[in-house]
């Protein structure tokens, strides 16, 4: 698997295709897999997770733009710009670090 920037020195691209990212390249089904969506101004965070009310109670409070959870793919979907990298870093990544 290749690895990207989430964001380049140039602005994004619609054009570039999707980035995805496992944290345990080992095995064949990774725990957890996240793609990142390019837009036109943003990225999409699409982590694999399992719904959770928790998790959803976080991430409504968080000014983050937030998408629907996309059941048929069990994935939440979120639309991030390049301050909200930054800003919520350790909302983003703890999810992705526990098994939910």
């Amino acid at each position: 698997m290749r690895s990207t920037r989430c964001w380049s020195r140039s602005p994004p691209k619609g054009n570039s295709g999707t980035t995805a990212s496992a944290s345990d390249s080992s095995s064949t089904a990774a725990k957890h897999f996240v793609q990142f969506q390019p837009e036109k101004q943003t990225r999409r965070l699409e982590p694999k997770l399992k719904r959770a009310d928790e998790l959803d109670a976080e991430l409504d409070a968080s000014d983050l733009d937030v998408m629907e959870y996309d059941r048929r793919w069990g994935r939440y979907r979120i639309r991030m710009t390049k301050g909200d990298i930054n800003k919520h870093q350790e909302l983003l990544v703890k999810p992705m670090k526990t098994d939910i």
